[in-house]
């Protein structure tokens, strides 16, 4: 089972469980909300809705899914150990399966609601899982993801990326290209998605938060590319970063992160 890319993730995680959450789970859209909340917001106001999340992690996703509708029958699947075991403690009560979203143990129409956040754009083989995606949804059901953008336009995270970038230029650091690019932009998102789901919806979303220096390092330090740097290599990017970010006479700095949220309702067969 599996691949070097998914050996690569399962070992992030393994290292470093929660990562996903403690980067994003603290930020904010201009309504206040989380993109955790964002995507529960989509269960279907009926009395036992089946949902279903695609890399669940640690079960964040779907604990606001149970707080926003507690009559809803929980499923997630991932390919990390680690997350999952977190998860259980966080939703006792889910269904959760260890393994790939390109290969679910469901069966056709099982589910009303099938969420993915921050993971689509990781998946090696995508068509294989917006395939399974529609297989498993019923008529009718609805997909929502939560992916990054390719490039981020401000931020913070564009003073990260481009001091990683400047950093693994000088210094020779190789990684891996993980996912497929389609996944982090509307058009190819829509591209897709063309098949099989009707209307299909991209919308830009900026989420942040108001923290200090060592608040930023430490959601930063979980980015799975840090993986590629050695121990020195590490150090030398902090020092960077941190020289690199403005902030103001306590210290507090404004991080933003673009991203797209997607909406694709499935046609009704």
């Amino acid at each position: 089972m599996g691949n070097e890319i998914e050996d690569f993730l399962r070992e992030a995680h393994r290292a470093a469980p929660g990562r996903t959450a403690r980067i994003f789970a603290a930020l904010r859209d201009d309504d206040g909300r989380s993109t955790y909340e964002r995507l529960s917001q989509l269960v279907p106001a009926r009395s036992t809705p089946r949902v279903l999340d695609l890399a669940c992690g640690d079960g964040v996703l779907l604990e606001h899914v149970h707080a926003r509708a507690p009559g809803s029958a929980l499923f997630g699947v991932d390919l990390s150990p680690d997350e999952l075991a977190l998860a259980r403690v966080r939703v006792p009560g889910a269904e959760l399966v260890l393994g790939r979203a390109q290969s679910l143990p469901w069966a056709d129409a099982s589910f009303d609601l099938v969420t993915c956040h921050m993971s689509f754009m990781l998946f090696e083989s995508v068509e294989e899982v917006v395939a399974e995606i529609a297989r498993v949804l019923a008529p009718g059901g609805r997909v929502g993801l939560v992916v990054g953008r390719r490039e981020t336009e401000g931020g913070v995270a564009k003073v990260y990326g481009d001091t990683f970038r400047a950093l693994a230029e000088e210094m020779s650091v190789t990684g891996m290209t993980i996912g497929d690019l389609r996944t982090r932009d509307a058009e190819g998102l829509r591209e897709l998605f063309a098949e099989g789901f009707d209307d299909v919806r991209c919308t830009h979303v900026e989420v942040g938060r108001r923290t200090d220096v060592d608040g930023l390092w430490q959601a930063y330090r979980d980015m799975y590319r840090h993986a590629w740097l050695t121990p020195d290599q590490q150090e030398e990017l902090e020092r960077r970063f941190r020289a690199a970010v403005d902030h103001d006479a306590e210290g507090m700095v404004v991080d933003v992160r673009g991203v797209i949220e997607l909406v694709g309702m499935r046609a009704a067969v």
